[in-house]
């Protein structure tokens, strides 16, 4: 036998005939409910998938933004200093972004 099998068949062998493992065995749900449980977990897999896609979506667009915002606000302030308080402000906007795509998110899976 091959040690890398040997060692994979080894470990999973002493996994499962530890006595912890066995005694979370024991507590298991029965199988039925197990599958209705499973059943109602995956009719709304929809729900996370859009929920993905709205933070998923609104960090990527805060991204690109704050990397323009950014860039050129590094060369007004090395122009002018005083200029800072304005970048910094001007930085924090498309935070607003990820928020609301936050908060979506949460509006998509309490539904």
């Amino acid at each position: 036998m091959d040690d890398t099998l040997r060692i994979i068949v080894d470990f999973l062998l002493g996994f499962f005939y530890n006595p912890v493992f066995a005694q979370g065995l024991a507590e298991m749900p029965l199988p039925t409910e197990a599958a209705k449980a499973t059943a109602e977990a995956g009719a709304n897999w929809g729900k996370f998938v859009a929920a993905g896609i709205a933070v998923g979506l609104a960090g990527i667009g805060t991204g690109l933004a704050q990397a323009r915002i950014g860039a050129a606000g590094v060369g007004a302030v090395t122009e002018k200093t005083g200029m800072l308080p304005v970048v910094l402000v001007l930085l924090v906007i498309p935070e607003t972004i990820i928020i609301l795509g936050f908060v979506i998110a949460i509006f998509i899976l309490m539904r």
